[in-house]
């Protein structure tokens, strides 16, 4: 009988041990996003005021000119970051937001980037340092078959998180 139960035990006990490891690593890699409430948003041009999706364009993305003809884009930085910290600079940048913000207590980064398609992402990890964030990101991977290959646009991410003391922002995408 004793030995039935040691079994059963020994066959159980790698699978919890398995387990406790795979909860403790994510709960790792995601601990500061979590410590910060942070949630990615992955936005549409259509979310944006015209006047900042102009003023936000990233090189390579192809744009209305003013005749009509389709130009691309070869003056702007391939990235670009901004950090909303209020309404009015809330209300410059969106005329729709997929989530109540309240910016007295949160602040939404944002990352512009040029892309081929425009797949979803999901936030993997969030570091604070001595004022340097570091947000990384992944891009939802494709179905083999699939082609999702578009003419480039510009990504539109944003990260609502806790308030905190950011002097600089950097997006890693994994």
């Amino acid at each position: 009988m004793k030995a039935k139960v040691f079994k059963i035990l020994f066959r159980i006990l790698p699978m919890i041990l398995i387990l406790t490891f795979v909860t403790a690593v994510t709960v790792a890699c995601r601990g500061e996003a979590n410590k910060y409430h942070a949630e990615l948003y992955h936005l549409k041009y259509a979310d944006m005021t015209a006047e900042f999706a102009e003023s936000n364009r990233t090189y390579g993305t192809y744009y209305e000119g003013t005749d009509g003809k389709t130009i691309k884009d070869k003056d702007s930085p391939r990235t670009r970051t901004r950090i909303i910290g209020n309404e009015d600079e809330f209300a410059e940048v969106f005329i729709n937001f997929p989530a109540d913000v309240d910016l007295e207590k949160q602040m939404i980064v944002m990352y512009m980037s040029t892309v081929r398609n425009n797949r979803a992402c999901r936030l993997k990890k969030l570091t604070l340092d001595n004022g340097k964030l570091e947000i990384t990101f992944k891009v939802q991977p494709v179905k083999p078959g699939i082609k999702d290959s578009t003419m480039p646009g510009t990504r539109f991410i944003a990260v609502v998180m806790d308030k905190a003391d950011v002097d600089s922002v950097e997006f890693i995408q994994k």
